[in-house]
């Protein structure tokens, strides 16, 4: 969806990041899909199971370009605070320069598809998917 598709109004906090007095796009008439322009176009959903952070899983269930893939998994870590640090206008330069915590992150993202957890596509664009198949050796079967 696009943002021409979506409507918008002024509300006092975002649903999914409760920021304060932001844009809000709603997409249907239900207002499950309602966020802010902020988490609009990093494609954040509300946290789990009533947790304050997104797990890296629930941020990564669609194929993701790496650099939003990145910048997801520094807001599943709690490094980068999405109601602060937006990742157009804030945070794209640490995956676009030569960052170390960028360069960190993406080494993250590639041990993980390494290890099996995360699937890594490099056409048409490099970008990573939560493998839904992955059983941790931890988990119940």
């Amino acid at each position: 969806m696009t943002l021409e598709a979506a409507t918008t109004e002024v509300t006092p906090h975002c649903p999914i990041c409760k920021g304060l007095k932001r844009v809000l796009v709603r997409c249907g008439t239900n207002g499950e899909s309602e966020r802010c322009y902020a988490c609009f176009g990093t494609g954040l959903r509300p946290p789990i199971r009533g947790s304050t952070m997104m797990s890296l899983k629930e941020a990564l269930a669609e194929w993701t370009d790496w650099d939003m893939a990145a910048y997801r998994a520094g807001v599943a870590l709690g490094l980068i605070d999405p109601q602060r640090s937006s990742f157009a206008t804030d945070a794209k330069h640490v995956f676009w320069t030569d960052h170390p915590v960028g360069h960190a992150l993406l080494g993250l993202l590639d041990a993980l598809s390494g290890a099996g957890v995360l699937l890594k596509r490099v056409e048409p664009d490099a970008a990573y998917r939560y493998n839904p198949d992955y059983r941790g050796s931890w988990e119940p079967k």
